[in-house]
């Protein structure tokens, strides 16, 4: 079973490498990387060897990449497109960040999907939802005028939640057309089969108007492809657990999630994740090294 492992990319290019090299030959990766990132400059060895790796299929820049802006969800469906135009029969496809790592083994991989190809991965939740309450339950992030991708983060953050502020005084809310399907959403990452990855980008040709919709939207990776697949006729084959251990504890940071380390790994092993984030190349190092003990990886440590 071929398996594609799309990855977006924008920093830590040693946890990048280290993350590709955790792959064998039933895999083929296809990776963004943040057009704005220094890597050309600073780190052309890596990219490089990311070139070299008999399992890399592309690596490439075509997007700037801001947090919460809608061009992490355009980078990751470019990266799909590419694996149909490849012309290999991938069976099912991974969306992970640079900043993941395979927490099972590739035969663990191959075999649990080649047992489940018929469904695919992905967190979801009806909007409202109560996780995102704080966001009038999720609607926040549709109502207003998002300028991540114009701003990115840092300063930009507060002239956006300034923005987003005046709007509300402003009583200013951007209409979601009842001709656009019933909003879901959840997690950005998922594991989906071909069917699921081939409807969501022929839905994306053919009806382009959700996609325009979520423009100045914020995080539109986290509605597109959860709202185009639960309103399809594929939405009983996906399953509600997108497959990762992530750490959002309130005592590690809580809106972010948590880099991991050593004192994970009980947890990861318990758990029926297949990635797990956020790896940190130098604070995350001991917690690798233990997994790649059990998946019988033998890295140098960069």
């Amino acid at each position: 079973m071929l398996q594609a492992v799309l990855v977006t990319a924008y920093k830590d290019f040693d946890q990048l490498l280290a993350l590709t090299r955790a792959f064998d030959s039933r895999f083929r990766l296809f990776i963004h990387i943040d057009r704005k990132s220094r890597i050309h400059r600073v780190r052309p060895d890596i990219l490089e060897e990311l070139r070299g790796l008999p399992t890399v299929r592309l690596v490439r820049s075509r997007y700037a990449v801001n947090w919460g802006g809608v061009n992490h969800l355009h980078a990751v469906l470019d990266l799909a497109r590419a694996v149909f135009q490849d012309g290999h029969n991938v069976e099912f496809f991974h969306w992970i960040t640079g900043q993941d790592y395979p927490v099972r083994s590739c035969d663990e991989f191959v075999s649990f999907f080649s047992e489940n190809r018929h469904r695919s991965f992905l967190s979801w939740f009806l909007l409202p939802a109560e996780i995102w309450r704080i966001e009038d339950g999720g609607f926040d992030r549709i109502a207003y005028y998002h300028l991540y991708d114009l701003l990115g983060m840092g300063k930009g953050d507060r002239y956006n939640k300034k923005f987003v502020e005046l709007q509300r005084a402003w009583g200013f809310r951007r209409r979601y057309s009842a001709r656009l399907p019933r909003l879901h959403g959840g997690l950005g990452y998922w594991s989906l089969n071909r069917d699921a990855m081939n409807y969501v980008l022929h839905q994306t040709r053919s009806h382009p108007g959700l996609l325009i919709r979520l423009r100045h939207c914020f995080c539109a990776e986290e509605l597109y492809v959860h709202t185009v697949l639960l309103n399809s006729p594929l939405a009983a084959s996906v399953v509600n657990d997108d497959l990762r251990f992530v750490d959002w504890s309130s005592n590690r940071g809580g809106v972010h999630p948590a880099i991991l380390d050593e004192s994970d790994f009980e947890t990861i092993q318990q758990s029926t994740a297949f990635f797990a984030r956020k790896f940190d190349s130098r604070l995350s190092l001991g917690l690798r090294i233990m997994i790649d003990g059990v998946l019988g990886l033998h890295q140098v440590s960069l």
